[in-house]
C-alpha cells in the first residue's frame, strides 16, 4: 500500500511540477503579450495565447484535484479543444482572417462537444445516463483507447503528409511544427495502449496512462507556445507558417 501511494505521489508530483513553471514563466511574460498584443490584434493568436493560460491552469489543477470528476471532465474537454484546434487550423489556417478565426473556433467547439457529451456517458456524476453501472469501465476503456488511437493515426499520416509535393504548400512550413505533431502522436498512442493494455486485464496500461500525462504535462505547452506564439513575440514580423505563402506574392499580409 505504501509502495502504491508513494507511485501516485511521484506521479502527481511530474504531472505538476512542469505547468507550474510554465505559469511562472507566463507570468512573466505577461506584460510583453499585452503590450504585443496591443500592437498587432490578431485575433487567432490571441485566442492560442488564451488556450496557453487556460490549459496550463487546468493541468495544475488536475494535479492537485485529480480525483474530482469535474475538474477531469473540463481539463480533457480543454486538452481536446486545443487539439482540435491544431487540426482544424491547419486546414483553414491558410484562409483569410476571420474565415480562419470562425473556421477552426467553431469545428474545434463541435468536435469538443461531442466528446464532453461522450465523456459525460460513462463518468460517475452520470453513471448509467447511457450504460449500467455494469460494463462502464469497460465502454470507458474501449472508447479512449479507440479515440486516442484514431487520434494517434491522424497525427502519424500529418507528419509524413509533406513529403508528398502536391500537398506541400497547403501544409505548415515550421519543422517545429511536426515535432509538435509527433509528440501529440506519442501522447495519444501511449494514451491509447495504456487504455487497450487495461481492457486486457494488465495493470501496467496505468503505467502507460501516466506516462502520457507526464509527457504531456511537460512537454505541451513548450511547443504549443514556441510553435504558434514565440515569433509573434519576439518579432514585429507577422509570423507566415504556410510553404504557399511564403512563396507566393501574398506573403506579406496579414496571414491572421
Amino acid at each position: 500500500m505504501e509502495k502504491v501511494f508513494h507511485y501516485f505521489y511521484i506521479v502527481n508530483l511530474c504531472a505538476i511540477v512542469p505547468p507550474v513553471i510554465y505559469l511562472f514563466v507566463l507570468l512573466i511574460k505577461l506584460p510583453l503579450a499585452i503590450r504585443r498584443f496591443k500592437q498587432a490584434g490578431l485575433k487567432i493568436l490571441i485566442w492560442f495565447y488564451v488556450m496557453t493560460w487556460i490549459i496550463v491552469l487546468l493541468l495544475i489543477l488536475q494535479a492537485l484535484f485529480d480525483r474530482i470528476l469535474v475538474v477531469e471532465l473540463v481539463t480533457n474537454s480543454m486538452i481536446y479543444f486545443s487539439q482540435f484546434m491544431v487540426l482544424t487550423y491547419m486546414m483553414f489556417g491558410i484562409l483569410k482572417p476571420k474565415k480562419a478565426l470562425f473556421s477552426t473556433l467553431i469545428t474545434s467547439a463541435i468536435f469538443t462537444s461531442v466528446i464532453t457529451i461522450t465523456q459525460l456517458s460513462f463518468m460517475e456524476l452520470n453513471e448509467g445516463f447511457f450504460f449500467n453501472s455494469k460494463n462502464q469501465d469497460t465502454v470507458q476503456h474501449v472508447f479512449w483507447s479507440t479515440f486516442n488511437g484514431s487520434f494517434a493515426i491522424i497525427y502519424a499520416i500529418l507528419i509524413f503528409l509533406p513529403h508528398f509535393k502536391k500537398f506541400e504548400k497547403w501544409l505548415p512550413a515550421k519543422d517545429l511544427f511536426y515535432a509538435f505533431l509527433f509528440l501529440l502522436f506519442v501522447k495519444n498512442a501511449l494514451f491509447s495502449f495504456g487504455h487497450f493494455s487495461i481492457l486486457d486485464s494488465s495493470s501496467v496500461g496505468y503505467c502507460y496512462i501516466d506516462i502520457s500525462v507526464i509527457i504531456f504535462n511537460t512537454f505541451y505547452i513548450p511547443f504549443w507556445y514556441f510553435t504558434f506564439l514565440h515569433g509573434f513575440m519576439m518579432s514585429d514580423a507577422i509570423p507566415v507558417y504556410y510553404h504557399k505563402l511564403l512563396i507566393s506574392e501574398f506573403g506579406n499580409e496579414e496571414l491572421f
